[in-house]
């Protein structure tokens, strides 16, 4: 069951609109590498589904990739630093 499945009322259209926002995120990068944006996002979010870990999306190649294994790790601080600057 997913957050937005488990609310009611007009909480249900913030967090789609949260969630959509994000996703601009992953869209921005996949064009800017050449790949298709959609193609992206449903490879990721699928997946996720199947794995249930972090994953990536290899900017090279356009393929899925598991950012502990390739050394990538951001920390809280990071992440924060990119949510509310942008």
């Amino acid at each position: 069951m997913t957050l937005k499945e488990m609310v009611d009322g007009r909480v249900k259209m913030g967090i789609q609109a949260f969630a959509d926002a994000l996703l601009v995120i992953v869209k921005s990068l996949s064009q800017n590498a050449g790949f298709h944006p959609m193609e992206s996002c449903i490879k990721l979010q699928d997946e996720y589904k199947k794995l249930r870990m972090p994953i990536g999306l290899n900017l090279y190649t356009g393929d899925i990739m598991l950012p502990v294994e390739e050394g990538i790790f951001d920390n809280y601080c990071v992440k924060k630093s990119i949510l509310t600057s942008s």
